[in-house]
């Protein structure tokens, strides 16, 4: 009876464990923009994860931290680029990370987003307005 019990284990975790591992966390950690002059960090708060500016080529413009000029709120234009939470409310389905919000500090403009790792590590950040298929992609590769 224990084989039999230790088969059926085994069975069952080979079918449960991938289940179980897939929570979305494999995205937590430092990422570089495809140019490179960004670094971002994914964290997760809750049940969303978000993305903050970490690292910038070049920080500062005029001797001074680069700043959020663009930002349609004119109230937010004094604050730096560097720390900026530009992902935030992503949520872990089927694979993706979807119904977040990119906020992209050149124009200023925010868009719904969505990621997705693809099976060589590289994660594609997918800003759009109203469906994914009306957007443009951008790829993050992990930093080392």
């Amino acid at each position: 009876m224990t084989k039999v019990k230790l088969l059926l284990f085994s069975i069952n975790m080979f079918f449960i464990w991938p289940i179980m591992a897939q929570d979305g966390e494999e995205i937590l950690g430092e990422w570089v923009t495809s140019d490179g002059t960004a670094k971002l960090e994914i964290e997760k708060e809750k049940d969303s994860f978000f993305a903050r500016v970490v690292w910038l080529a070049n920080p500062n413009e005029n001797g001074a931290p680069k700043l959020d000029h663009q930002n349609a709120d004119r109230s937010l234009r004094q604050r730096p680029i560097l720390g900026l939470k530009i992902i935030k409310s992503l949520q872990y389905k089927d694979g993706k990370w979807v119904d977040g919000e990119l906020y992209d500090p050149e124009s200023g403009e925010t868009y719904s987003c969505q990621l997705k790792l693809d099976d060589k590590g590289v994660l594609e950040v997918r800003g759009y307005l109203g469906m994914p298929v009306f957007g443009r992609s951008v790829f993050w590769n992990r930093a080392k």
